[in-house]
């Protein structure tokens, strides 16, 4: 029985599929997700999803969110998923750019800096999934 894969940002739902297998970004690292996977909830970073179906493998760039995973369901709910069409490769380098900037001159005990992370890591994912169309 394959997976039933949705995944949903606040805008809407940005994919609803059938799948072999998802890797998410977890985390505490990548979550592969096969039927009969246990009963989770976690949370995951910005990163690339990975959906591998009969045709092939998809990615996605999703930003910061949740994933459940119940009865060979997985919904994940992120601020943000792009496809590898979607994403401006251009700009994502200038907001990593910008967000590592940032970053260096406020050190981690700014307050700011937890955010210029999460900037950053979402350029990378961004980034990442741009590279492989």
């Amino acid at each position: 029985m394959p997976l039933q894969l949705s995944i949903v940002t606040p805008r809407a739902e940005a994919l609803a599929i059938e799948c072999q297998e998802v890797i998410i970004p977890g985390s505490t690292g990548e979550l592969d997700l096969m039927p009969g996977h246990l009963p989770l909830i976690t949370t995951i970073r910005p990163g690339v999803l990975t959906v591998s179906t009969g045709g092939g493998r998809r990615h996605f760039a999703v930003a910061s969110g949740y994933a459940e995973i119940d009865d060979d369901r997985v919904s994940v709910l992120t601020e943000a998923c792009l496809t590898a069409k979607q994403v401006d490769a251009a700009q994502a380098r200038s907001d990593l750019e910008s967000a590592e900037q940032a970053m260096a001159s406020t050190g981690p005990v700014d307050p700011s800096f937890d955010e210029n992370a999460r900037a950053a890591a979402w350029a990378r994912a961004r980034i990442d999934v741009s590279e492989r169309r």
